[in-house]
């Protein structure tokens, strides 16, 4: 390669114009801009009734969840799919949480109903991190006045009662 193109594709890599990721001076920022963006995502999850997109990243889910790994890396009809998967059954917020969870480290829950729905969704999806934050607020949360409440949450949601004990 002579020296005159050489320099030519220098000034091509070092132009004025500032690339996103230069904005992004942290690895927690440049994951967050990757979830609230969707920028390079390569699978969209409809997630509740309302099927709110969640445009994500194969990579990022699998090195935190074994779940997803197996879903989206291992599982031939969606280790190459650009389509929509629908988790119909989960909830936004929990959901939107957990995400912020695996790509932030996001680790505060400030209410009862996200706790719970995080601890659900925590098991569900193998985030043993995200399952610590729930019950760690459910510690502080727990009162005389709505324990009964919050056994009859879990009983419904833990039917077969062994994952209680």
């Amino acid at each position: 390669m002579s020296s005159s193109k050489s320099v030519k594709f220098a000034d091509e890599v070092a132009s004025p114009k500032k690339a996103w990721q230069d904005a992004l001076n942290t690895s927690s920022k440049a994951l967050s801009f990757l979830l609230t963006t969707g920028t390079l995502s390569d699978i969209t999850f409809a997630v509740g009734p309302e099927g709110k997109q969640f445009r994500v990243h194969r990579l990022i889910l699998a090195t935190r969840s074994q779940v997803f790994e197996e879903l989206l890396v291992s599982d031939p009809r969606y280790s190459s799919c650009d389509d929509v998967i629908a988790i119909r059954d989960d909830p936004v917020a929990g959901f939107d949480w957990l995400m912020h969870h695996i790509y932030c480290d996001r680790r505060d829950v400030d209410n009862m109903e996200m706790a719970l729905q995080v601890l659900a969704l925590s098991e569900k999806y193998m985030v043993a991190s995200a399952y610590d934050s729930s019950i760690r607020f459910l510690r502080t949360a727990v009162k005389r006045h709505n324990v009964l409440a919050l056994y009859g949450h879990l009983t419904a949601t833990y039917s077969d009662n062994e994952t209680l004990l």
